[in-house]
């Protein structure tokens, strides 16, 4: 009885160590040759922050992002109260009325000021 436990727990062991072995293996990124251009970049971001990583290990490229880079300045964006008409905006997609929703998501539910990135201006 006592080797059929030391057994099943054995068994359990080495079933777990093999898992943990194979695990990394899955999470790594490996590539054949570098990017040569912005198109096949890995692109590395956190919402904020972002970049496109390529070129050669003799003469690497990062192009750099930051949200303020677009702004000017920080500034907090949040709609007050938008979050009251997210399930409203939702429904509305849902059953086809996808311009209803777009009214009702650029009245309640973008940023505010909407800006246009390309010249500055306020919508």
């Amino acid at each position: 009885m006592k080797s059929i436990i030391l057994l099943s727990i054995l068994a359990v062991l080495l079933s777990c160590s093999n898992q943990s072995k194979k695990q990394p293996a899955d999470l790594v990124l490996q590539y054949n040759q570098p990017a040569q251009s912005w198109n096949e970049a890995l692109p590395v971001e956190n919402g904020r922050l972002g970049a496109m990583v390529f070129g050669t290990v003799a003469r690497e490229r990062i192009q750099f992002n930051e949200e303020t880079l677009w702004t000017g300045e920080p500034h907090d964006y949040s709609h007050p109260g938008a979050s009251e008409y997210l399930d409203t905006i939702r429904q509305l997609v849902f059953a086809g009325k996808t311009r209803e929703a777009e009214e009702i998501a650029m009245e309640h539910f973008m940023s505010v000021p909407i800006k246009d990135i390309y010249n500055g201006q306020r919508l």
